[in-house]
């Protein structure tokens, strides 16, 4: 295994070294172009399998342009490499072919080609359901018309695509519920969040928030303020599944006592509060 932030023997990737997660290269401020080729993020492969095939198969990936092809493609790397929670390739495949970059053992429908928007990144420990949308682009407001024909060169009017991609950054330990949709400008989306099932998101989310509703809204934070920074500062999502499971007592119960998503006799009202210090 190696060590987050630096190079992997023999896989010739460069591995993101501020907090675990891919970060995108250079200004991103105003977005990337559709068609921008340029290695948006680095990608870490830490703690991450790759089969023997697996350059074969992202090569005929990359290859094959039949949805059909390609879904089982993922399907036989997923097989090979023990699942989503490990395979190396299936996370080079995401970042080099849909521009979606993700962390080592999270899992779900960030796997879903399409569901994510290009420009992506997720972190490790991440749980994500099934009906995600991850949207980072709008149709162009202050044009004429707003009809994918004057931005789309596929529908025959438009040379190229003029609207730009502004990168979202999905921390680690982040549980994305059931058919949550997130929307073009959001760019944060920090580390322990929690996004309820079937909310709408269109603002950033703090470290260890939890949202939900159309449109989301902290609705209470999972631990007080004190141990919001020291579980930042432990940087626990660093280590390996094999290290958690050697110890992984504080993994299996509330942490510190804390009763924040468990006490099912807790007064409604004191779940509408947004105070982290509570």
């Amino acid at each position: 295994m190696t060590a987050a932030g630096k190079s992997a023997p023999g896989n010739g990737v460069r591995l993101a070294s501020t907090e675990g997660v891919c970060r995108p290269d250079g200004d991103s401020a105003n977005g990337y172009a559709a068609e921008d080729q340029r290695q948006w993020a680095a990608l870490d492969l830490t703690h991450t399998r790759q089969s023997g095939t697996g350059r074969i198969l992202h090569s005929l990936y990359g290859a094959t342009p039949r949805n059909r092809f390609r879904r089982a493609i993922l399907s036989l790397v997923i097989k090979l490499e023990d699942g989503t929670l490990h395979s190396g390739t299936l996370r080079r495949i995401f970042l080099d072919y849909h521009k979606v970059s993700v962390g080592a053992y999270t899992y779900g429908g960030c796997f879903v080609p399409g569901a994510f928007d290009k420009y992506t990144s997720v972190g490790r420990y991440g749980s994500v359901a099934s009906g995600v949308r991850v949207m980072n682009r709008n149709h162009p407001l202050a044009f004429k018309s707003t009809h994918g024909l004057f931005f789309n060169p596929e529908l025959g009017v438009a040379e190229s695509d003029p609207i730009r991609y502004v990168p979202l950054e999905i921390g680690h330990d982040v549980w994305i519920g059931h058919g949550a949709i997130i929307l073009p400008g959001v760019r944060s989306i920090g580390t322990g969040a929690v996004v309820g099932a079937g909310s709408v998101v269109n603002k950033d989310i703090p470290p260890y928030a939890v949202v939900f509703g159309c449109p989301a809204r902290i609705i209470r934070y999972r631990f007080d303020k004190g141990t919001i920074q020291e579980l930042l500062a432990s940087r626990w999502w660093e280590s390996s599944l094999e290290e958690i499971k050697s110890s992984p007592g504080e993994f299996l119960k509330p942490y510190k006592d804390s009763h924040a998503l468990w006490d099912p006799h807790e007064r409604r009202d004191s779940l509408h509060t947004g105070n982290p210090d509570r």
